[in-house]
């Protein structure tokens, strides 16, 4: 939701190899975000992954982010 972009198309984002975290490339869509994290997107930007904030009643994570413009 950082870049207002679906699952599919940031699935298709990391595996054309245009994302990265704490700048190493990534291939694994699946891969599970550690606190502190800079993730970056090739042509959209850089956001630092804070972690998860609390759990709604319905289950969904709330997570925080530092986005770097």
């Amino acid at each position: 939701s950082v870049y207002n972009l679906s699952r599919s198309v940031c699935k298709e984002l990391v595996e054309q190899g245009k994302v990265s975290v704490n700048s190493i490339l990534t291939e694994n869509p699946s891969r599970q975000l550690e606190p502190r994290d800079t993730v970056s997107v090739r042509g959209k930007g850089r956001f630092i992954y804070d972690g998860i904030i609390r759990e709604t009643k319905k289950g969904k994570l709330r997570a925080s982010v530092r986005v770097h413009r």
